[in-house]
């Protein structure tokens, strides 16, 4: 599975949010992201993370947010 369309879709939709404030496109956004980032998605892991470290529709967890921080960096991926 590619998980560029995944990962676009929910970073859409997560700028989306942000401008209208709706917390169930909040958690539909980490739930793309999730996926784009399990397909190995580098860009989809460091924003899943930094979703994880803030607590921006999943559950603000450090532990998994330096994980999928980490396997980005493992992909190379340094915005």
């Amino acid at each position: 599975m590619d998980g560029k369309p995944l990962y676009e879709s929910g970073k859409l939709l997560l700028e989306q949010a942000e401008r209208i404030g709706n917390p169930e496109d909040f958690r539909q956004a980490a739930k793309m992201l999730k996926e784009a980032a399990e397909a190995g998605y580098p860009e989809a892991q460091f924003l899943l993370g930094n979703c994880y470290a803030d607590g921006i529709g999943v559950s603000r967890n450090l532990i998994k947010a330096a994980a999928f921080w980490g396997k980005a960096a493992r992909q190379d991926y340094a915005p």
